[in-house]
C-alpha cells in the first residue's frame, strides 16, 4: 500500500492526495477501515451469542453529538426484515450516481455508503467479506488503495442485491432504525 500510495500513478489527479486526507497516504488507517468486514466476518464464524443478525458501529459513532435515544434504550426497526442482505445509510446523492466513475472512485473526495454502521444477516457478511477479498487483491495488482467507503461502493456495483441501502446521512441510525422516533435526537445536517 506505502508502494501504491507513494506512486505517481497513484498521486495523479487524486483528491484525496491533495487535500492530503488520511486515507490517500496512511496505509495502517486503510488497513484498519478495510478491517471492519473481517471483524463482522470473525464474529459471524464465532458467533458468541447465537444470533444470526450482526450489526457494526464505529465507536465514536456521533462523533460526540448527542445522537442516542433520550431515554438510552435502542429498539431497532426495520433492520431484521433484511437478514439476507446487508444494510446501509445512503447519503444523497446516493451510490447509483457514482456507477460511471466506479473506475476512478479511489481518486474522488466522496463519502457516500457510510462506513460507520452497518447491519445485516450472517450469511450476508460472509459473502460481503468473500467479494472484499477479491477486491482487494484487484486493487493491489491495480495500484489502487482507499478506505471501506469506497471499497462498499465498490461492492454494491458487483452485487447490488446483496445491500439494503436507506436514505439518510452521517449520524441517523437511531433516527432510521428505531421504534420510537419521537425519543430520538434529530441529526445535526
Amino acid at each position: 500500500m506505502s508502494e501504491i500510495m507513494n506512486s505517481s500513478e497513484y498521486q495523479k489527479d487524486n483528491e484525496l492526495f491533495k487535500q492530503k486526507l488520511c486515507e490517500s497516504y496512511i496505509p495502517d488507517y486503510d488497513i484498519l477501515q478495510l478491517s471492519k468486514l473481517y471483524f463482522m466476518d470473525r464474529a459471524v464464524r464465532e458467533n458468541p451469542f447465537k444470533t444470526t443478525y450482526f450489526m457494526w458501529m464505529d465507536g465514536g459513532y456521533g462523533h460526540g453529538n448527542d445522537v442516542y435515544p433520550k431515554d438510552d434504550v435502542w429498539t431497532p426497526k426495520e433492520l431484521f426484515e433484511h437478514g439476507d442482505k446487508v444494510t446501509f445509510i445512503d447519503r444523497t446523492p446516493g451510490v447509483r450516481a457514482f456507477e460511471k466513475d466506479k473506475a476512478r472512485l479511489h481518486k474522488m473526495s466522496i463519502n457516500i455508503l457510510a462506513g460507520l454502521f452497518f447491519a445485516g444477516g450472517g450469511q450476508a457478511f460472509k459473502e460481503l467479506y468473500e467479494m472484499q477479498q477479491q477486491q482487494v487483491d484487484e486493487w493491489m495488482r491495480d495500484g489502487v488503495v482507499d478506505d471501506d467507503q469506497t471499497m462498499y461502493m465498490l461492492l454494491y456495483y458487483k452485487k447490488p442485491s446483496l445491500f439494503h441501502l436507506v436514505p439518510g446521512d452521517w449520524y441517523d441510525v437511531f433516527k432510521l432504525f428505531n421504534k420510537n422516533l419521537t425519543e430520538v435526537t434529530p441529526s445535526p445536517r
